[in-house]
């Protein structure tokens, strides 16, 4: 960033955001993109003796379809946020600020140079393994209401517990398989929207438990390096000194605190925020945690719906008008090309 330029935020996702085909429109079309999804490929196959790719891509299911088995949404999630990341890196736009959501702290960690991407993908592989080890199946809901709710009424959520706050009138909660559907039927009962998310386990809460006795297996294989750009955890709400396995636990079972995060910022309205996330509904949340800020940028990328390609172009676009007055300094590369 120049001295004129305003400052950019990389956000990542987590579990959630995920869906069958994302990134597929990219893998056809991006050079860089591409490269690093094979190479992912490569290490998946290395593991587990089949492709993530053929996976993800699998022709067979729609958008639509529940894409919900940690051993592969775990890496393929962490997979495509870093590949775009690397996208958008080699056209020149790089970031200040990189924000982990829960998963997403690792792809976002191997950007800021923690650790190589081998290692980071290698470890969210093992952590998929350990969680279907030692945890039971549960569940996560999105609730599109007033947070208040639940603080104001728990017997309304009652065997359940508040894992994330995305703004304020967007939470998530985990609970059992049986507890979730009580409460959905309640809420709809109430007509208040919510979401069952594509996640078999309860992340940020007390089904996460099991795993805090093989919680150090959850380190990295090499010794983690200093972040060489600013890396904000969601767990915390701050920066991250040591990506160490205590970390590691904090940020998986820890509620996420997106909201508060973002709001720690300093003069949050400056930032140019792009979200890396499958979804794009990290975007979303910032439009709603900084309402009527007009100067803040926010840029998705991709979304369930697909024009990822023509969504990766309008955002290059975007960021340049935002960071550098309109005066591009983005370098192309590979949309159309073959690697």
């Amino acid at each position: 960033m120049d001295a004129r330029g305003r400052p950019v935020v990389f956000m990542f996702g987590g579990q959630g955001s995920q869906h069958y085909h994302m990134g597929r429109e990219l893998f056809d079309a991006d050079s860089t993109f591409r490269t690093w999804l094979l190479r992912g490929d490569e290490l998946f196959r290395r593991v587990k003796g089949r492709s993530l790719i053929e996976v993800m891509f699998d022709r067979s299911r729609s958008r639509a379809d529940p894409f919900d088995r940690i051993s592969e949404t775990h890496p393929a999630i962490v997979l495509v946020e870093f590949a775009l990341a690397q996208a958008l890196l080699v056209r020149g736009v790089e970031p200040d600020v990189l924000i982990g959501y829960s998963l997403g702290e690792f792809a976002a960690a191997a950007v800021s140079g923690v650790a190589p991407f081998e290692d980071v993908f290698m470890a969210v592989l093992r952590q998929a393994e350990l969680v279907v080890e030692c945890c039971s199946e549960a569940g996560m809901t999105a609730v599109i209401g007033d947070v208040r709710l639940f603080r104001d009424e728990p017997r309304l959520f009652a065997g359940c517990e508040l894992v994330s706050v995305n703004f304020e009138r967007h939470f998530v909660v985990a609970g059992s398989l049986a507890a979730l559907a009580q409460v959905e039927a309640e809420l709809r009962g109430r007509n208040v929207l919510q979401v069952r998310l594509p996640v078999r386990y309860g992340f940020h809460s007390r089904w996460l438990d099991p795993l805090a006795r093989v919680s150090p297996a959850l380190q990295l294989s090499s010794p983690p390096a200093p972040p060489r750009v600013a890396l904000i955890s969601c767990a915390t709400t701050g920066p991250v000194s040591h990506f160490d396995h205590r970390h590691i636990w904090q940020v998986i079972r820890t509620p996420v605190r997106f909201a508060d995060t973002i709001e720690k910022l300093e003069h949050p309205e400056r930032y140019v925020y792009v979200d890396l996330s499958p979804s794009g509904t990290l975007a979303t949340f910032v439009k709603n945690i900084l309402p009527g800020h007009a100067e803040a940028t926010v840029v998705p990328i991709m979304t369930p719906f697909g024009g990822a390609r023509e969504m990766l172009s309008e955002a290059i676009a975007r960021i340049d008008a935002a960071v550098h007055g309109g005066t591009s300094r983005a370098r192309p590369d590979g949309i159309g090309a073959r690697a």
